[in-house]
């Protein structure tokens, strides 16, 4: 697994807003200090499959297949250090469409385990269960390309 890098998260979004001539700032809650933005329920993480596709994981150990663009929820990230230090608001402020490509560009070059704690937090049997769930699904894609290869 690697780590998406909310620093890389920050300059995309900030470019794409500035490309859009999109001014962010009167959304902002300025009782917190701005520290960036990242996505939703991140730490997010990515793992590369061997047919260009990814599966991304959030923190809350909810993960999703992508081969294709998708819209990506991300949200401003509030704090007094780099991590955030406490949560501020909810959801989404805005949605990226990302593809499998962007979101290898955004990945730290750090492996990580997919049993790390930075991965999924620990807290419960759904967050194990989500855990689990991530790693089966990981594994039964590799299966389908390993087969597909040989086919051909």
């Amino acid at each position: 697994m690697q780590e998406i890098d909310d620093e890389k998260v920050t300059e995309m979004v900030e470019y794409l807003l500035k490309r859009d001539n999109y001014n962010y700032d009167n959304f902002l809650d300025k009782r917190y200090p701005f520290l960036g933005w990242k996505i939703c329920d991140g730490p997010a993480h990515i793992y590369n499959f061997e047919d260009g596709s990814i599966w991304l994981i959030v923190r809350e150990g909810v993960g999703w297949h992508r081969d294709k663009p998708t819209k990506t929820p991300i949200q401003v990230k509030y704090g007094r250090n780099k991590d955030g230090g406490f949560l501020a608001g909810g959801g989404a402020d805005i949605k990226v469409t990302l593809t499998p490509e962007d979101f290898r560009k955004l990945a730290k070059p750090e492996l990580v385990p997919i049993e790390s704690e930075s991965v999924v937090r620990r807290f419960g049997m759904r967050l194990e269960g989500n855990l689990q769930a991530n790693i089966r699904a990981i594994k039964k894609k590799q299966q389908e390309i390993k087969l597909l290869s040989e086919e051909e």
